[in-house]
């Protein structure tokens, strides 16, 4: 005042960030198919992109596989979080789709060509079942025609034996062989012992019976 008194004051000016920050997913395909022989395949994707009105602090994936990883077969989800000075945060997800692709695999053992069994006119056949290979786990194999490894085979009788395999997605594979039995077992037969007899009367020979 004009006295030379005088006083002040101070308050403060906060300023509060409460603008969230923005996080952008990827685009990725719709669908990747499997690697040939794998349950899955590596996927890479560009990172998610962020900005905020201030300073992004942090950036992270709180659940996901992450790009150049080994992705499996199905749908994997994503999830990546972005976080300001001011703790203020967004987040975003995507999904990654793996298809499969490859069908399963089976391979049949050769045909096989078998003597009958000594004194049968049938023959005991063993055989290993074959069993279907899949890039995923979780095929299932079934015989489809013929006997089982053990059966017992007609002569002559040319027998199919099929497989088919199917996997967790419904694709199969087949295949077939055949099985014969052959007969190799000579006929016997067996005389009655010799035989001594006199001539019929007046004659110079005989009637001669035998079984």
């Amino acid at each position: 005042d004009i006295w030379g008194n005088s006083a002040k004051c101070q308050f403060v000016v906060q300023v509060l960030d409460q603008t969230l920050p923005s996080i952008t997913c990827p685009t990725v395909n719709a669908s990747y198919s499997s690697a040939p022989g794998q349950c899955g395949r590596i996927i890479n994707y560009s990172a998610p992109l962020t900005a905020d009105n201030c300073q992004v602090a942090a950036t992270g994936s709180w659940s996901a596989i992450g790009s150049g990883h080994f992705f499996p077969v199905g749908n994997s989800t994503e999830a990546y979080g972005v976080m300001d000075a001011s703790y203020n945060n967004a987040n975003c997800s995507f999904v990654v789709q793996v298809l499969d692709v490859e069908a399963p695999r089976i391979t049949c053992p050769a045909n096989i060509v078998q003597p009958n069994d000594v004194g049968f006119c049938t023959a005991v056949v063993s055989f290993t079942p074959p069993v279907g290979t899949d890039n995923c786990a979780g095929q299932t194999t079934i015989q489809t025609r013929g006997l089982p490894s053990g059966g017992n085979h007609t002569v002559g009788l040319l027998a199919t034996e099929s497989f088919l395999v199917t996997d967790l997605t419904g694709k199969t594979d087949n295949c077939s062989f055949t099985i014969l039995v052959t007969d190799t077992e000579f006929p016997k037969i067996v005389c009655p012992a010799p035989i001594s007899v006199v001539n019929d009367v007046g004659r110079c020979s005989a009637v001669v019976n035998y079984s």
